[in-house]
Parts: C-alpha cells; structure tokens; sequence
C-alpha cells in the first residue's frame, strides 16, 4: 500500500485552482488563517458581501483534514443531542440540534448552488451495533430523538442486519436517512473555486508566522512577506499553531487513520455495504466505513491515540476490516493516510473571538457539514450580520488545564477507551 491520501488520487480536480506566486496584497479587511472547509466557506461569504479577503494556507487547499477525511456528511456532534440536553437543557439542545440539521442541508445546497463535482450522494447512514446490549441503547435511542427533537430514525434489527451490513460481528442497528457521502478533496477544492469567484484570494504555501496588534487591526506576517488585516479569522482546527498560542492551548490535535482497498467489484462491494450508506460502529475506539465511486472500501477510525506512521496504522486498519469482514480476506489494500482532528475539553465545536481574533475549531471527528456551515455563520458574524446561532452562544473555547500543546496524556486516553470498549 502507498501513503497517499485517496480522495485526492480517485479523479482529477476539476476546479479552478488558486493562482500560483502572486503577490501578497498591502492590506485586507480580512485574514483567514487555515485553506480548509472552515476557512474557505468563511471567505466566500465575507468575500460575496464585498470584503477583501485573503486566505492563508501553509500546504494547499485541502491539504489537512478537510481534504483527508472520510466523506461522512451526517447531523450530530462529539457530544451528541443528549449530550447537549444534559449540559445545556432542552431549549438549547434542541436548538444545537437544529444547527447541526441545517449544516447537512448547508451542504447540499452549496453543492449544488457552486456545481460542486464532488460525488456528493444522500445515501442514509447506519449506525452499527458493536455489541448485542447496544442495541437496546439504541433503541432508547431512537425514541429519545422523536420525543424530544421530533426527528425520525428506524431501528433494524440483528435478524435483518445483513439487509444493510454484511457482518456478523455486529447485532443490528440504526439507520438515519438524511447522511450522505462525498469526496471531501473534491469538495474542498471546490468550495476555494467558489470563494475565489466571489473574490477572495488564496494563497497557498504561505505560512503565517506571527500577528501583531497594528492600530485597530493586525500585522499578518507570512512567510512570503507581511501585510495589515482589519481582522483575523483563525481556521486551523487540528493544526493549529505557535501563530496563535492562546488557541493552540485549548485544542487537542488527534490522529485518524483511513484505508482504501483496491476496486472490489459490484458484488463483493455490495457484500459489504448492500445499500451504499455511510456506517459506523458503536464503540469508543470506533470504526467507520463507505464505499467509493469505483467501489473501493474506505475504512477509517482511530488505529490509536498514540502516534502511527501511516504504514503502521494502515496494517492495522486492514486486520480489523478483515475481522468485521471475512469476506475481504483476499482484498488488497492500496492507499494508507491519516489526519489530524480537533478535540476540545468538552467535546463541543466553538467559534467567537478571543484575544482579538475570530476563530471556529473543535469539531471533534464531525466536521465535514458543520466546518463549512459554522465558517459560513462566523462570515456574517465578521462582516457585522445579525447571526442567531446556538453555536455563538456556547461559552468560549474553554482552556485545558495544564496543557500548553502538547498531548501528552493521550497514550492514557487511549488505554482508557480501548478499556471502555472491552467493559461496556
């Protein structure tokens, strides 16, 4: 297997692309810092409301984790609606629970209104029962979505289970019809055409060193030179850096690790995934998993907190694959990367101001829809738009304590939900 990230290699990127070596404007109204989803919609929308943007990215577009996930586009967040019942009430819940729906729809209208060629399929999820006491959980599960949020799921149950997953290491599940997939190099790409035509200008391989107060706005020193900014948005997320100290101390960066097998053919993929859904299990130390357009399995999920070179995790993602699907024992596996994703204290997504700069992260593994519809509203919050959103109201990015941005408790946090798996 090659370290190469597959969506990027599936098919040419037909997108315009960012101009190469042009030079740096003397001024802008507004800095983005990071070329991924979050940053990319938030241009876009500054730029369509006729601000000067630029946005600044140390790789290319769609070089992180925007561009390296799993294609999953489905409503929810780390926490989840229950979750968010539990530390913020109903009233919030169900509100944090509408906007995490209209960041799905956001999608598929973006998708659409930009032409997008992105693959871009609503094809349902499934949620997958890892062990047979889990699916009672479930099913508790779905009432509490209908009763409280007035949304419907169905349950399937373990005697049909192979109506949607050809495994036998799960028992049962859940299936959730507004989810869908994409390849999200593709779509990130395309989202840096549609912010380029409204305007806005990207450059790439250009790293933000330091900002510095200038008057009432910032110095942005890159390294291809300096320019002032009215304004600052910080869009980095797991790769959040030295620039921006205060934030880097309040996000966990986290490894996923993703596989991608050779083509299988129509009726070995379809043994796999007979209806083509998104899916994920239900552990801790979860699995997810979908097919491409040329039917190759993508199998993704945390190999492990610690730190793995791609050929080590990709070695283990494919014995796991084999364990859950017997059938793919012959199967090669052809592409290997990994990613970095956003974790926060309370494993909740925040955006806001803080030290002077506007700034959305924290997505915690559920980020395709939600970076790209909350670096919209963070948009119209910097463009001075009335925006009520129930992400705006959480509390600020909270600070970890003791932690200065390095993970060094995260071997713990491994042992703890491997642990955690095993009992529960």
């Amino acid at each position: 297997m090659i370290e190469q990230v597959f969506w990027q290699a599936e098919r040419e990127c037909e997108a315009e692309e960012p101009p190469a070596d042009a030079p740096l404007p003397e001024a802008v109204d507004v800095a983005v810092i990071g070329g991924g989803l979050t940053g990319l919609s938030a241009a876009r929308t500054l730029a369509s409301g006729g601000a000067s943007v630029a946005v600044f990215e140390t790789n290319t577009v769609g070089w992180g984790a925007s561009g390296r996930n799993g294609g999953q586009v489905s409503v929810g967040g780390k926490r989840g609606p229950d979750g968010w019942t539990k530390q913020y009430g109903k009233e919030t819940a169900a509100r944090l629970f509408k906007a995490a729906k209209d960041s799905v729809t956001f999608v598929d209208d973006l998708v659409k209104d930009e032409n997008i060629d992105c693959g871009w399929t609503l094809c349902g999820k499934y949620a997958a029962c890892s062990k047979a006491e889990h699916f009672g959980h479930l099913a508790d599960w779905q009432k509490y979505l209908a009763e409280t949020f007035d949304y419907k799921v169905e349950l399937v149950s373990p005697v049909r289970q192979r109506d949607e997953l050809g495994s036998d290491a799960y028992h049962g599940g859940m299936v959730d019809e507004f989810a869908g997939m994409l390849n999200p190099y593709l779509f990130t790409r395309g989202l840096a055409a549609a912010a380029l035509k409204a305007g806005a200008q990207i450059f790439e391989r250009t790293e933000v060193l330091a900002l510095t107060p200038a008057g009432s706005g910032w110095t942005v020193t890159t390294s291809h030179g300096s320019l002032t900014a009215s304004d600052v948005f910080v869009a980095t997320n797991g790769y959040t850096g030295d620039a921006t100290p205060t934030l880097k101390r309040r996000v966990v960066s986290v490894g996923s690790h993703i596989i991608a097998t050779e083509p299988l053919g129509e009726e070995l993929a379809l043994s796999v995934l007979p209806k083509r859904r998104i899916c994920y299990d239900t552990k801790k130390m979860l699995f997810y998993f979908v097919l491409s357009a040329d039917d190759r399995l993508v199998f993704g999920g945390r190999a492990a907190w610690r730190p793995l070179t791609a050929q080590r995790s990709g070695k283990i993602l494919r014995k796991r694959m084999v364990e859950y699907f017997p059938q793919l024992a012959g199967t090669k596996v052809e592409y290997t990367w990994h990613g970095q994703v956003c974790m926060t204290l309370d494993f909740d997504p925040h955006l806001g101001k803080i030290d002077g700069l506007y700034y959305s992260m924290g997505y915690c593994g559920h980020g395709v829809a939600l970076s790209a519809y909350l670096g919209d509203v963070m948009g119209r919050v910097i463009a001075g738009k009335p925006e009520d959103n129930a992400f705006l109201q959480l509390k600020p990015l909270p600070r970890i304590p003791g932690y200065t941005g390095n993970p060094w408790f995260l071997p713990a946090a491994d042992v703890y939900y491997r642990t955690y798996d095993r009992l529960k």
